[in-house]
């Protein structure tokens, strides 16, 4: 609803390169030394101006791209690999963490320093074991896009009170993205509409029952 709602929006996964590689997808590079061999590449500053720029799993970074990014949040500078210069830093930040920042602060593992710029507005997410009252509302989510994409029509198929109640006795290690992917398989291999039980590929499931199962509505 602000501002930059209409701006970009940029994610990177701090977690899925080596710190050089990071460094140069967060803040570009500029190489050659005359006009002619002059090359350069737009980082995620850059693609994120006037709109967001999401950090995500910025708890496994580097001490050294953690001073990086602390030098951008203290100047409001972000200043490529290669160039002396740099431009002015025109965009949200958010930043994801698998782990307690705060925890990682102690450990020696994350800048202090860091965390105080990042974590001015704090939102903890707890994993979705412990809040089951939104499993319907993101098996419905699930349901429409992954049939969007199977089937390429618009019809959503719905699971019944079984397939939910056996969903919600899972423990869900993987969160968002095993129950993503367990919803995607059953579609698969789903014979209709209806999704039972029987299709639900939870793994390691175990027949214990979660003490709030029972409070799951009807089908969806």
């Amino acid at each position: 609803l602000g501002g930059r709602a209409q701006g970009p929006l940029v994610e990177i996964d701090c977690a899925s390169q080596d710190w050089e590689e990071l460094e140069r997808k967060l803040f570009g590079f500029v190489r050659g030394d005359t006009p002619e061999t002059l090359r350069s590449d737009a980082g995620a500053f850059e693609k994120a101006q006037g709109g967001a720029l999401v950090l995500d799993r910025v708890d496994e970074t580097s001490m050294f791209i953690q001073h990086r990014l602390l030098e951008v949040l203290d100047h409001g500078r972000v200043r490529p690999v290669g160039s002396p210069t740099g431009f002015d830093m025109d965009c949200r930040l958010f930043a994801t963490a698998r782990q307690p920042l705060r925890g990682r602060v102690v450990e020696g593992r994350f800048s202090q320093h860091l965390f105080e710029h990042i974590a001015q507005l704090e939102i903890v997410v707890p994993p979705l074991r412990d809040r089951l009252e939104d499993l319907p509302a993101l098996v419905t989510h699930f349901l429409g896009v992954h049939a969007f994409e199977w089937k390429g029509e618009m019809s959503t198929p719905r699971m019944t009170v079984e397939a939910l109640r056996r969903l919600s006795s899972h423990s869900w290690p993987g969160n968002l993205k095993e129950l993503s992917t367990v919803v995607r398989d059953a579609i698969r291999s789903a014979d209709g509409p209806l999704i039972g039980p029987d299709v639900l590929a939870l793994g390691a499931w175990s027949p214990r029952i979660h003490p709030r199962a029972t409070e799951v509505p009807g089908s969806l």
